[in-house]
């Protein structure tokens, strides 16, 4: 669901455009100052903000604005405003805005350059994680033909998933004969929990390191007669969600589970 800023001090206004976005089908945040907008930013990350000019106190919509797009470069602005003046337009240009609503507003025009900013922002961002794809793919790619080394290989594919998908661990598990995991990569904020050890009669010696960062709370037991390291590798590998099936099965997570 996109996000939308609405930075309005009108209480009528403030209600009509909340109304009228969310009846659209976007998530909506109402602020009726400057300050408050700008402290929202960073938590609420919307993709547009409809900003009003004419703001009372002590921050303008033009002050906001360039306050907005030093916190958030690629957010689209729309200023609201009565002021028709070339200087004015210049300066809210200047300040960072898109696109300019005059007041009062038109609420078909409203809603027509909200859908067509979205539109543009989801298709721009669309094209980038097509191209991060590609990226990916022709460095495996390349690693494939410089070494037929297949360890190397798999962990520059785990590597370059991870930066790809921006998570904290990306492991390849293999189903097939043994369950065993192949290769893993984990972000540098685990790398020291990862290297702990603690001694515990009660957990095999490759659950200790999964209770040690958060991810085991439970065994059940299994039914199956299955050697203590292929129930580790199994629980270790559960410990992912999935993003494709193959012959290596490849999972990632985001944080510790």
């Amino acid at each position: 669901m996109s996000r939308i800023l609405v930075v309005e001090d009108d209480p009528a206004m403030q209600t009509l455009l909340r109304h009228l976005l969310k009846e659209q089908g976007y998530r909506v945040q109402v602020y009726a100052s400057g300050e408050a907008a700008i402290a929202s930013v960073t938590d609420f990350q919307p993709l547009l903000v409809l900003l009003d000019v004419g703001l009372a106190g002590t921050m303008n919509g033009f002050e906001c604005c360039l306050q907005i797009k030093a916190l958030a470069p690629d957010i689209d602005i729309v200023l609201l405003t009565a002021l028709q003046d070339p200087e004015a337009i210049e300066q809210g240009f200047q300040s960072g805005a898109t696109d300019f609503i005059p007041k009062p507003a038109n609420l078909s025009l409203v809603i027509y350059r909200v859908k067509r900013l979205i539109e543009a922002q989801q298709a721009t961002a669309e094209l980038k994680r097509t191209r991060d794809r590609e990226q990916v793919l022709s460095r495996v790619t390349q690693q494939v033909r410089r070494s037929l080394d297949l360890q190397t290989t798999l962990r520059t594919a785990v590597s370059e998933v991870r930066n790809l998908l921006n998570v904290d661990r990306v492991v390849i598990y293999r189903l097939q004969g043994i369950n065993r995991i192949v290769m893993e990569a984990v972000s540098e904020p685990y790398w020291s929990i990862m290297n702990r050890e603690i001694v515990d009669p009660c957990l095999v010696t490759t659950w200790q390191q999964q209770y040690i960062e958060g991810r085991l709370q439970a065994l059940p037991i299994s039914p199956h007669r299955q050697s203590k390291n292929v129930i580790a590798n199994s629980y270790r590998a559960w410990m992912c969600r999935p993003i494709w099936w193959c012959r290596w099965y490849m999972t990632v997570n985001s944080g510790a589970c």
